[in-house]
């Protein structure tokens, strides 16, 4: 398959395409066998890691808590409902995580 590229130039897309799959692979490979390593190591230490489970669990829990707690005296913020409040919450919180698994890991 060929591109023609911004200057004129022929570019064959399959080579690089294919060279940017195997790189991606090879890095979600290693990111699997480091993820596997880091749970063997926290399971080390399982009362550690059962105490951080369990802490996660409920901060979060509480988080959704708060939420609902306030939906029961006002229906909605605008027009916000809480399915809404929820969702925004939970993507903060799944964002909050990748960006510190991102820094731990930017920081090795």
């Amino acid at each position: 398959m060929r591109d023609e590229g911004e200057a004129g130039c022929t570019v064959h897309i399959g080579f690089h395409a294919s060279r940017r799959m195997q790189t991606l692979l090879y890095h979600l490979h290693l990111y699997r066998r480091l993820v596997g390593a880091q749970i063997r190591s926290q399971m080390q230490y399982r009362t550690s890691f059962i105490v951080d489970f369990v802490a996660a669990f409920f901060g979060n829990l509480l988080d959704f808590a708060a939420v609902a707690v306030f939906f029961t005296r006002f229906p909605a913020v605008g027009r916000w409902g809480v399915g809404w409040v929820w969702l925004v919450l939970g993507v903060s919180r799944g964002w909050f995580a990748f960006w510190a698994l991102l820094c731990l890991w930017l920081r090795s």
